[in-house]
């Protein structure tokens, strides 16, 4: 709503549109935005339900399969992470 407000800029905007899209490709994203869409003004939960009505919806995987995915993300990211100083 930002953008239609004049708030937004035009690359910036498309970013997050490309974002918001991918993210809505994805099964899970679509089960936490049905959960959580009440939260937001009906404006712009009427801006998602329209862009994931015309987003093709990836094939689900299996919930081992996104475990293993998350651990080993979350072990790539740690793995690198500064440690604090005793």
């Amino acid at each position: 709503m930002q953008r239609h407000h004049g708030l937004l800029e035009d690359a910036s905007y498309r970013a997050y549109l490309s974002l918001l899209t991918a993210a809505m490709a994805n099964p899970s994203f679509r089960v936490a935005w049905r959960m959580q869409r009440n939260v937001v003004g009906a404006e712009f939960a009427k801006f998602v339900d329209e862009l994931v009505a015309g987003t093709p919806m990836r094939p689900a995987q299996s919930g081992e399969m996104l475990l293993a995915d998350w651990k080993s993300g979350w072990a790539e990211l740690t793995e690198t992470a500064v440690q604090p100083s005793p």
